[in-house]
């Protein structure tokens, strides 16, 4: 397009919209992370890096879901209670990047961990003003009963004209669907009808890489172990 009608600004603004649009839809960027277990703690919120839960581990296995009002029926004073190690996880009553452990824990933190960020402390960590990095989960192996192995999908990094350069995350693959986004947005913005023609041939296109990778990654549920986290400040 002509720069003098969609300046790099504008352009920008699509392919950031595209991201976070083409993630919710397909849920194609899984990621997992170790989330130290603090002491009395029961809720963890991994808000704005993640934009839903998929599953919470405990020493290698999963934790049984739970509905509060099973809870309640277990234990009325159930979010009070403090135990050993977390049996269940519950996610209904919370923000989609926020879940509840059941019980609890005793477990205290390590001299090294940083305790600033929303969803708990985290070791080895590098901060900056633009960057948290948690290890490779292989570090927490020796500390294995300390920490929540938590898989979920993320919400994308929102690039800026000084960050043109970043790889977005996004496998390459999946480019020519950014490509239809953003061509679909800028033509729809057109007032003829030719442009609001072509503008919705290319949503179409879109649409058409959506569906099937939402299909490919609904088929692939195991691809969560391929990533470690990199948490960072949006």
């Amino acid at each position: 397009r002509d720069s003098k009608r969609w300046s790099d600004q504008d352009l920008l603004d699509e392919l950031n919209d595209g991201l976070s649009n083409f993630i919710l839809h397909t849920k194609s960027l899984k990621l997992r992370s170790g989330v130290l277990l603090e002491a009395s703690v029961g809720v963890y919120n991994m808000g704005p890096y993640a934009s839903s839960i998929e599953r919470v581990q405990y020493l290698n296995k999963a934790l049984k879901p739970k509905l509060s009002t099973q809870m309640d029926a277990i234990e009325p004073e159930w979010q009070d209670t403090i135990g050993d190690e977390p049996k269940y996880v519950i996610f209904d009553n919370y923000q989609n990047s926020e879940f509840r452990v059941y019980p609890k824990t005793t477990a205290g933190t390590a001299d090294i961990i940083t305790q600033n960020s929303l969803f708990g402390g985290l070791i080895d960590i590098d901060m900056t003003d633009e960057l948290i990095i948690t290890p490779e989960l292989a570090s927490i192996a020796t500390d294995v009963d300390k920490f929540l192995i938590v898989y979920y999908i993320g919400r994308p990094r929102l690039l800026d004209i000084a960050s043109l350069d970043t790889d977005v995350d996004l496998h390459p693959s999946y480019d020519q669907a950014l490509v239809h986004y953003i061509a679909g947005q800028c033509l729809l913005y057109d007032q003829d009808s030719i442009s609001s023609e072509l503008g919705l041939k290319q949503l179409s296109m879109y649409e058409g890489y959506v569906d099937k990778v939402k299909k490919k990654e609904s088929r692939n549920n195991s691809a969560y172990s391929e990533y470690d986290t990199e948490y960072r400040r949006f």
